[in-house]
């Protein structure tokens, strides 16, 4: 595993850096979708102010 990873073309590089940066964009809108939903339902407004503090 360790030879395969010293062994990567450019490509397989970019390939990994997008698909990082896209499970890290996939991530932040769905804590987006997430929060709205909290936002908008009254009965979970302990965990929409968790939500808030953090971000």
């Amino acid at each position: 595993m360790k030879k395969q990873q010293q062994n990567l073309s450019p490509y397989d590089l970019v390939a990994k850096e997008i698909v990082s940066k896209y499970d890290n964009y996939k991530n932040y809108i769905l804590g987006l979708i997430f929060y709205r939903f909290l936002s908008k339902n009254k009965k979970m407004s302990y965990l929409n102010k968790v939500l808030t503090a953090r971000i």
